[in-house]
Order: structure tokens, then sequence, then C-alpha cells
């Protein structure tokens, strides 16, 4: 019974036990549980203001970021708006800056005309026309030109210097322009001014007639352009000189040019604009040929304009001085008549001038040649021997005819005066009587003049108005009215006074 009890107690106290375990492992279990639950609002509320801290951080980045931008924004249209300000700014002219601007774009204009003026004004002289000028110009040519003459020494420095100055000045002015008045506007006036004001007026003024005084004025500017430009212009003229060669335009190149030059100042009367017009300045006809041919003789030999020796009025000096003669002489028409031993024309003993026979024409002397004239002594010249030789050659021995003979490998002298006479003719000539050579032709003083004025030339015994020619027509009747028709004194003594 009592075990019973015991057994009963014993249950009630394990119930009792498992009742109070299981309150206690409940109110544990609520315990965990709540304690769960609040760690669990815990880390939610963190979470949450973890994330509404986050959230408050995007929003305030982003805020940030944006508001960032925005004022990056607005920092770039204030300073586009201040560039816009600073180069579009437009003055009008109640500014002070409207007036600046249009002065300093008037002095562009006229600078940059200066200086394309004076690129063809100054490389459109040269240096044999300022040579020329310092030879034979007025003072004031010859004062200009001593101030251009070491400007365009340097062709392509002075080149390069003039255009650089002239595009700087013309790169600069459509940025004045454009401040005073709108873009269309600035790029037509700049077009106009340029073309107009700064090319075609400056250079048809550089190259006119006052071209020398107007380069000798701005010698000075060009100078210190060229000083201030020369670290960027003297590389570009030592290309230039390089690739181009050393422009060198002090003289003319041969002969030909000269001539050409001569034939440019001709006066040409039909032409209004010919600047050549004034008789003053121009030439004639009459001299252009003049000038031209005796430039020419240098390259004339003489057997082109000789007579050959077997055309040429030959008479023994045996031969007797009568009436006959006379009348054959004038027949004839010959001037110079030349004078040989007898029985051999190659030895020649001189030459006899027609009106030394002035003297005789009414008398009837017969007696020979040789005794009653004396002959002018020949001067015998090479057959190499140009006819600008043959000039000096007639001045420096006053004479005016002469002998060509054949000569065979003989050197000349490039000196005229040295070729006055053939050194191997006078080496063998010797006596002259005595001489034998192979004579071609006569030449004389006249034959040049022909070759100088283009034209033939009247002997003197051909001109009809000439008392000289009353004489040939007397000689050259025939018969008894020959013998009637005598000229006068009178007239014997005019001839002699002429000749």
């Amino acid at each position: 019974m009592r075990i019973l009890k015991f057994s009963v107690f014993l249950v009630g106290l394990s119930v009792t036990y498992l009742q109070i375990a299981l309150a206690q492992n409940e109110e544990i279990a609520q315990k965990a549980q709540l304690n769960n639950q609040n760690k669990l609002q815990t880390a939610d509320s963190q979470q949450n203001e973890m994330n509404q801290q986050l959230n408050n951080e995007d929003q305030f980045d982003h805020n940030q970021y944006e508001n960032q931008v925005e004022e990056g924004e607005n920092e770039v249209q204030d300073i586009d708006g201040e560039q816009d300000v600073e180069h579009h700014q437009k003055y009008t002219s109640d500014d002070p800056e409207f007036y600046t601007f249009i002065i300093i774009a008037t002095v562009l204009v006229a600078f940059a005309g200066i200086c394309s003026g004076l690129t063809v004004g100054y490389l459109g002289i040269t240096n044999l026309q300022l040579d020329i000028i310092l030879r034979n110009g007025t003072s004031q040519e010859k004062e200009a030109a001593k101030k251009i003459k070491p400007l365009i020494k340097d062709h392509h420095l002075l080149l390069s210097t003039l255009l650089l100055s002239n595009s700087i000045a013309m790169e600069a002015l459509p940025i004045f322009l454009d401040a005073v008045c709108p873009a269309w506007l600035a790029v037509l006036i700049s077009t106009v001014a340029v073309v107009i004001v700064g090319e075609i007026i400056p250079q048809a003024y550089c190259t006119g007639k006052y071209q020398l005084r107007i380069g000798q004025f701005f010698a000075p500017l060009t100078t210190v352009l060229m000083k201030v430009l020369y670290c960027f212009t003297k590389p570009v003229a030592i290309v230039l000189d390089k690739l181009l060669g050393v422009h060198d335009n002090s003289r003319l190149e041969n002969k030909e040019d000269i001539v050409g030059l001569v034939e440019l100042q001709q006066i040409d009367n039909n032409n209004k604009h010919n600047s050549n017009l004034d008789s003053q300045k121009g030439l004639t006809d009459d001299e252009i040929k003049l000038v031209t041919s005796t430039m020419q003789l240098r390259e004339k030999n003489v057997t082109k304009h000789m007579q050959p020796y077997a055309k040429i009025f030959k008479l023994p000096e045996n031969q007797l001085v009568n009436q006959k003669l006379l009348n054959q002489i004038a027949r004839r028409g010959y001037s110079n008549i030349v004078v040989h031993e007898v029985d051999n024309e190659s030895k020649v003993i001189g030459i006899l001038k027609a009106k030394q026979l002035i003297d005789y024409v009414d008398t009837d002397i017969n007696s020979p040649i040789n005794e009653i004239v004396k002959l002018q002594e020949p001067i015998l010249i090479s057959e190499q021997t140009n006819l600008l030789e043959l000039m000096m050659i007639f001045q420096n021995k006053k004479s005016t005819v002469a002998l060509v003979f054949e000569t065979k490998n003989v050197k000349k002298s490039e000196n005229i005066l040295d070729n006055l006479e053939d050194p191997q003719l006078e080496e063998r000539l010797g006596n002259r009587k005595n001489f034998k050579g192979f004579i071609l032709g006569l030449i004389s003083l006249k034959d040049i003049f022909e070759v100088m004025i283009n034209q033939s030339l009247l002997d003197e015994d051909k001109h009809e108005s000439d008392p000289l020619n009353q004489v040939i027509r007397t000689l050259g009747q025939t018969g008894a009215a020959a013998r009637r028709r005598r000229i006068t004194s009178n007239q014997f003594a005019s001839i002699r006074k002429k000749y």
C-alpha cells in the first residue's frame, strides 16, 4: 500500500516536476522566442536603418552628382557665354572701342596695300635699270637708286618679307571688322578693301611713273620689316635660293637681248598708250636701225661686204691721164681706183681717188698716173677681219679704203685694237711694192655705212645735184659735144672746196 502510495507520490512528483520543467522550458522558449523576435526586430530595424541610410546616401550622392553636373554645365555655359561675349560682342558707335577697331582696320588695309604695292614695285626694278640710272639719271633718280639697290640685292628675302607682312595684315583684318559689324558685312568689306584698296590701286601706283619715288620713300619701312621678320624670312629665302637659284638681273644675257631692248624704245605714233610717244623719250626708226646695225658689226665679216677684186676698176701705174681716161672713169662711176704695177694686177701700188683728176678735166696732159698724182697707200687687212675691227682700223689709220687679203691659220686677238692690221701681213709685207699676195677684194668706209643704215649709198660722183656730177656728165659725153661742154673755173672752185 505504502509502495502504491509512494509510487503515486513519485508519479505525482514526476508529473509536477515535468510540469515545472515544461513550464520552465516553455518560459525559456518564450524568452528565447522573445529574444529572437527582439533580435529580429533589432536586426530589421538596423537593416531598415541601414537601408534608409543607404537610400539617403544614394539620394544624396545622386543629388550631389546631379548638382555637380548642373553646376558644371552652368560653368561651361558661363564660360561659353563669356567667350561669346568676348569674341562676338558687337560694339556700337557709342562705344569707344568701335572707333578704335575702325582705325585699326583702316591701318591694316593701308599696310597691306603698301606691302602689296612694294612687292610689285621693288621686284619690278632690275639691277640693270638701277645701274643705268646711277650712270645717266638725274640727281633725284640717282639718290632713289642708291636707297633701293641694297633692298633688291637679296631678291627672295625681300619677297618673303613683303608677302609675310601682307599676310599678317590680311589675316588680322576680319577679326577687328567682326567686332563692329555683322560677319557677312565684315567679309564683304574685307574682300572689297583687299582687292581694290589693298591690291589694285597700290600695285598700279607703285609700277607707274612714281615707282622710284615710292620705293625711295618706303625704303626705311622695308628695311625695318626685313630686320624684324628676318628670323622667319631668311630660312625661306635660303631654301628658295637653293631651289631656284640666286636672281642676277644686273645685265642682259646676250647681245640679242640688248637689240630687243633698243627696239622696244621705238616711237609708235599709232599707239596712244605708248610711253615712248614723246620724241624726247623714244627712238625713231632711223635711230634704231643705226644702233642695232652698229651692234651687229662684229658678227659681219669683211668678205661679205667687199667688192671682189675681179670687179674692181684697176689701172696700171703707167696709164696716161687724158680725156679718154677721164671718160672711161666717168662711165665706170667708181670713186676709188686701184693702181697696180704694169702687167701684174696683184702688185698694188696705191689707191687713186677719182676727184684727184678734177684739175685735169680740161687738159690733155698725157702723163702717167704715178707721176702727176699722189696715190693713197692702202690698208691691208685679213679676210678674218669683221666690220667693227675695220672701222677701228679706219679711225686709227685715218683712211677710208682697205684691201682684203687671204690669210690662213692666223690667230686673232680678242682685243680689237690688237687687230688693227694683220701682223702676219705686216711681217710678210716689207716693201709694199714688192709684196706678192692673193688679193680678195676692196672695202671702204662707205660699205660699212651702208651696212649700218641698211641701204645703199651713192658715190660722191653719182649725186645728181653735186658739182662733181656735172663733171661726170661732161666727161660722159662723147665726140665734139663732149669737147664743147667744158665746166667753168667757178665749178672747179666749188668742187675743190667740197672735196
